[in-house]
C-alpha cells in the first residue's frame, strides 16, 4: 500500500488543524488585538475554522490511488466471473528461483544464518509472509532480486527512492504490524546471476553475469530503517476500510448488470 500522490481530504484536514494551531498561537501572542495586523489573523482564523469543519467528516477517510482502485476492480471481476489470472513475467520468477541464492549472499555478508521464512501471519484486515525475520535481532530483511546490474541500484538513495514508489515502505508496516515484536524493517536489493532460460536473446548476457565479478557485499543495498508510528497504523486501517468498501462497491455494481 502506497499514500496517494495527491493529498487525500483527510491530509487536507490534518494541515489545516495544524496551520490554525500555528495561527491561534500567533494571534494570542498579539498584544493589541485592535491593530490591523491582529484583525486580519483572526479573519485567517476565521477561514482556516471554517475549513476545518468542513473537512472533519474526512478527518479518518483513506483516498485510494487509481492504482489501488485498478487492482481492486481486477479482484472484483475474479470473485464475480470466478477465475484467477495469474501473474508471470521473467522478473517475478527470477525473484522466486533465485531467493535462496540472495538470502544465502546477505548472510554471508551480514555473518547471520538467515533462512527464508515460511511463517504467514494474519489478522481479520491483515496478511502478510515477511522473507527474513531475525527474531535475536529483532528486525525484518525483505529480499528484493535486481533483474540486471543495469536495474540494481547501487546507491542507497536509489534503493529508498525504489522502495518508496514501489510502496514497499508499507508493505515492510504491514509486516511490522503482523510481527508485533520487531520493531524495525529494511528492504534489501540483492543481484544475482539470473537463470539463462529466462534472458531472452535481445539482452546482454554480461549485465546478467556478476557474482563472478564482484563478492556478495558490492551486490547488496540496504534501505534506511522502516519504523512503525501510531499513525501508520492508522493509515493502514483506513486504507483497509477505503479498499473493502471499493471492492464490495465493485461487486454491487456487477451483480445489477
Amino acid at each position: 500500500m502506497g499514500r496517494p500522490k495527491t493529498k487525500s481530504k483527510a491530509q487536507i484536514y490534518a494541515d489545516t488543524v495544524i496551520k490554525l494551531q500555528e495561527e491561534s498561537a500567533k494571534y494570542e501572542a498579539i498584544t493589541n488585538k485592535t491593530t490591523k495586523t491582529a484583525i486580519n489573523k483572526l479573519e485567517k482564523l476565521g477561514q482556516l475554522t471554517a475549513q476545518a469543519n468542513e473537512l472533519e467528516p474526512f478527518k479518518d477517510s483513506w483516498e485510494l490511488s487509481t492504482t489501488a482502485k485498478t487492482y481492486i476492480k481486477e479482484l472484483a471481476k475474479e470473485n464475480f466471473y470466478g477465475y484467477t489470472k495469474r501473474i508471470e513475467n521473467k522478473y517475478l520468477e527470477k525473484g522466486i528461483i533465485n531467493e535462496d541464492e540472495a538470502i544465502k549472499a546477505l548472510a554471508s555478508v551480514h555473518q547471520a544464518p538467515y533462512v527464508k521464512n515460511e511463517e504467514r501471519k494474519s489478522l481479520t484486515w491483515l496478511t502478510g509472509e515477511a522473507d527474513i525475520v531475525d527474531k535475536k535481532a529483532g528486525f525484518i530483511i525483505d529480499i528484493k532480486n535486481a533483474w540486471d546490474i543495469s536495474t540494481f541500484p547501487a546507491f542507497k538513495e536509489d534503493v529508498n527512492k525504489k522502495v518508496k514508489e514501489a510502496g514497499y515502505d508499507w508493505q515492510q508496516k504491514g509486516y511490522l504490524i503482523l510481527w508485533k515484536y520487531i520493531k524495525k524493517a529494511f528492504v534489501c536489493y540483492v543481484i544475482t546471476d539470473t537463470p539463462a532460460e529466462l534472458v531472452p536473446d535481445f539482452e546482454d548476457l554480461d549485465l546478467h553475469r556478476i557474482e563472478d565479478k564482484h563478492a556478495a557485499n558490492k551486490r547488496i543495498s540496504m534501505s534506511d530503517e522502516i519504523t512503525l508510528s501510531a499513525e501508520d497504523v492508522k493509515d493502514i486501517k483506513s486504507a483497509y476500510k477505503a479498499a473493502n468498501e471499493y471492492f464490495n462497491k465493485c461487486l454491487t455494481e456487477l451483480k445489477g448488470k
